[in-house]
């Protein structure tokens, strides 16, 4: 009976090292990383879809809706180009595993005459991930690491948040960034100001200003919304901006710079058009 047991308990202490093996073998997997453009959408596409006939051809319509997006882009590009090349090169390092679900990038990131040194945190919880990104620089105008943005993202990749932080001066809240994935793109993404205060410490007007990008059906593949504080009318207002990404044509409404709630249209050269 004895003989007859023991294949058998065999067996099952086989399954068990196996199931066992298996578990810690994702335990120590580290999460995957949230997608790169979920922090860096690409203007580019927009900006630059009429360069070569930006000059002769480019009427109101355009122009508007091209310095609109162009804005936020220079905006966006002064608070994020450092954060968003030390998330970039994150995609290129392994991961240490540092126990209790929590796994750690560390490298240096070169650049913008000084070297920074990333060290980007991701820790598996029931619901979502945690990142937390610190980073220091060494160089010109030197600084000992801080948390310069967090974020959490979905389980299975497809939503997540991003909270970015000023400076290591001002160690406050500035942007928030809401993106959702479908399929292998990024489908919408919203950027909304959120810093309550200036450097000088009087109230910024410019908190609660958003621009969402999104992709859409329909001839109009794409769209930015935008909402933002404007200086001259000191006031928020809005513009609403849709176009194709593959024939380059689009339309823009806004009622402050047009003073009428129509829709104005642009060709796929840029100059302006009647709307259908």
């Amino acid at each position: 009976m004895k003989y007859k047991l023991f294949p058998k308990l065999i067996a099952v202490i086989s399954v068990m090292l196996i199931v066992t093996a298996c578990e810690q073998e994702e335990k120590e997997k580290p999460p995957t990383l949230p997608p790169y453009e979920s922090m860096a959408v690409d203007f580019s596409s927009f900006m630059n879809q009429h360069k070569s006939t930006d000059a002769p051809l480019a009427g109101d319509n355009f122009t508007f809706a091209k310095n609109t997006v162009g804005f936020w882009n220079l905006l966006l590009t002064v608070n994020l180009v450092v954060p968003v090349q030390a998330f970039y090169q994150s995609f290129r390092h392994s991961a240490a595993f540092l126990g209790e679900n929590t796994w750690q990038w560390t490298y240096n990131v070169t650049g913008f005459s000084a070297t920074y040194t990333a060290r980007l945190v991701g820790k598996l919880r029931e619901n979502d991930i945690k990142w937390e990104m610190y980073i220091a620089k060494a160089g010109i105008d030197p600084f000992n690491e801080f948390l310069w943005y967090e974020g959490t993202s979905a389980r299975d990749g497809m939503s997540g948040q991003w909270i970015l932080y000023h400076s290591h001066e001002f160690q406050e809240k500035v942007l928030q960034i809401d993106w959702e994935k479908e399929s292998d793109q990024i489908a919408s993404l919203t950027y909304t100001a959120v810093r309550e205060l200036k450097d000088d410490r009087t109230t910024e007007p410019f908190k609660g200003s958003y621009l969402t990008y999104g992709l859409q059906e329909g001839d109009y593949n794409a769209f930015y919304n935008v909402h933002f504080y404007d200086i001259w009318t000191t006031s928020f207002v809005d513009a609403y901006i849709d176009w194709s990404t593959t024939e380059y044509n689009g339309r823009v409404k806004a009622q402050y710079h047009f003073q009428d709630t129509e829709w104005h249209c642009w060709d796929n050269s840029g100059a302006d058009a009647l709307c259908n």
